[in-house]
């Protein structure tokens, strides 16, 4: 894959969201949880070079990591409607429900992955900016 292919890191993230749901729904409960985590880390790195294929990957890394993080953060929050939307489906593969730190390090070690595969892979090449 060029490493300017919008569809291609759409292909990959809509790839790793079906293992996501595959690893969620055949293995129980915490097994699939580490793996889940790694691989929601994974997709968002792919999301954010389909969404800016042109980006660096380091920035690519580095933006994921930053949008992990909050979305993980944004699971101390109460507010009304998004605790509605985290009891459904979407909501819940997206936002999760309950924050925990070591989904932080699940989140570094996905990116981390992303980018070694989208490096030695797909051919993304470091830009100096």
């Amino acid at each position: 894959m060029k490493s300017n292919s919008r569809i291609g890191y759409a292909v990959a993230a809509l790839v790793t969201i079906a293992l996501g749901i595959g690893i969620r729904k055949f293995l129980s409960g915490h097994v699939s949880k580490i793996p889940g985590d790694v691989l929601y880390a994974v997709m968002v790195y792919w999301m954010v070079r389909a969404a800016k294929p042109a980006t660096s990957t380091k920035h690519a890394a580095l933006s994921a990591i930053a949008l992990s993080f909050l979305i993980e953060c944004l699971k101390l929050l109460r507010f009304h409607r998004l605790v509605a939307f985290r009891s459904t489906f979407v909501g819940h593969l997206i936002f999760g429900s309950v924050f925990s730190t070591a989904n932080l390090a699940c989140y570094v070690l996905g990116v981390a992955i992303a980018w070694f595969i989208d490096r030695e892979f797909f051919g993304a090449k470091p830009r100096s900016r």
